[in-house]
């Protein structure tokens, strides 16, 4: 297990900063998840951990020791990246071993490391098949096994399911969290999936363009986010956002802002509020809506709803059994009593209330 730090990480492409100043501490023994859209700087950021990127400005730490100046090999890192990046010609058992052959692993040692890595990852039976004869779960097994045998101090996964069916993620999802416990190994893991952010993670990085917008555990992030970029990217479906009524705003908006925002705080622009805290009635019980579509997810489902005079959708979460009555162009209440609503001010930072 280890420690690992960036301080004030900074990486540019001639006159182009992608990275623009990350202070990070991952504790040992953790597992990490940086989280974020597309083009943010996550994957950037953990292949200058891994040293498969030049780092620009600023120190990456493992253990208390400086490791930008480091080869890949130094670093005691292993990376699991999203295509696998398995030998083609290579059967599971070789490609396995190849890592411990390069490290000059004596061959008694490297079988022993490799059968012992493939019984825990369920690929005993697998050893002499090619890559091309696996689905695409077992070869994932594969690619995180031959990081697993080299037994690194942090394990850098990049986006490692993002190729598997639905099905296979949660089942790789609670592999991954079972050999985190059994290995007890410092994991940073990368994706764009807040579902896998959200489940992995024992701590979440939130990256927006190029810095760490937040970084805490997943509940906490949900239940009290600092920006309004985070309340809007964590959680399915996203926060439901209301614009602070102007003189001209649609008497619907006026009466939904003094339903939502209680005792009212200048600085507050926007609030918002998830779709699992709205409760939705018959009309005219609440504030008016009018049903527009249903997603039928099984136990939940979605409701999508137009508010007279708001631009945008609002979306509420509701018992499954609660939406088999209900049908498009039905006007419904929306009740807001006891919601958890966030408050943000004009620069989308959180407003503390009450």
């Amino acid at each position: 297990m280890s420690e690992l730090r960036l301080q004030s990480l900074r990486k540019s492409y001639g006159s182009r900063e992608v990275i623009r100043g990350i202070d990070l501490q991952v504790r040992s023994g953790e597992f990490m998840v940086f989280v974020g859209p597309s083009g943010c700087g996550k994957s950037t950021t953990l292949r200058m951990i891994a040293g498969l990127e030049s780092i620009t400005a600023g120190d990456l730490l493992i253990d208390g020791v400086r490791c930008n100046d480091l080869a890949p090999a130094q670093r005691g890192v292993a990376m699991v990246f999203q295509n696998y990046a398995l030998y083609p010609h290579m059967s599971v058992g070789e490609n396995l071993e190849f890592p411990l052959r390069m490290a000059g692993v004596p061959r008694t040692q490297r079988r022993g490391r490799v059968a012992e890595v493939a019984q825990a990852l369920g690929l005993a039976g697998q050893l002499r098949r090619l890559p091309r004869q696996l689905s695409g779960g077992e070869r994932q097994r594969v690619a995180i096994g031959r990081a697993i045998v080299r037994r690194p101090k942090v394990f850098l996964f990049d986006e490692p399911l993002s190729n598997l069916d639905a099905s296979l993620r949660v089942d790789m999802r609670i592999e991954l969290s079972r050999l985190h416990r059994e290995l007890g190994t410092t994991m940073l893991y990368v994706t764009h999936d807040q579902v896998e952010a959200m489940t992995l993670g024992e701590r979440i990085a939130v990256f927006r363009d190029g810095a760490i917008e937040q970084v805490g555990p997943p509940m906490q992030l949900f239940d009290t986010p600092a920006t309004e970029f985070v309340a809007a990217f964590l959680g399915t479906p996203p926060m439901n956002m209301l614009e602070r009524p102007g003189p001209r705003s649609a008497a619907a908006q006026h009466q939904l802002w003094r339903a939502l925002a209680g005792e009212d705080h200048p600085a507050v622009c926007r609030l918002g509020v998830r779709p699992e805290y709205l409760r939705v009635g018959d009309a005219p019980d609440g504030v008016g809506a009018q049903l527009e579509f249903v997603e039928h997810l099984g136990e939940s489902s979605i409701l999508h709803l137009r508010l007279p005079g708001i631009d945008s959708a609002w979306r509420a979460r509701v018992p499954g059994d609660a939406a088999r009555r209900l049908a498009p162009g039905q006007a419904l209440g929306l009740r807001l009593g006891g919601a958890r609503v966030h408050a943000f001010d004009s620069a989308g930072r959180r407003v503390a209330r009450g």
